[in-house]
């Protein structure tokens, strides 16, 4: 059963691993029932 649409949040990381544990957390710790985290791992910096 749904409460709602599903909400994808996309988090990309470049060299930002120590704030991946505290994103997460913030993420489970969201009362929202359908939610789908993606973490991108940046190879380099996106063009401008």
């Amino acid at each position: 059963m749904r409460d709602g649409p599903l909400i994808s949040i996309v988090t990309p990381s470049y060299n930002q691993g120590h704030f991946l544990e505290e994103t997460i957390r913030s993420i489970i710790n969201q009362s929202y029932p359908q939610i789908e985290h993606i973490i991108v791992m940046v190879a380099r910096p996106m063009a401008r």
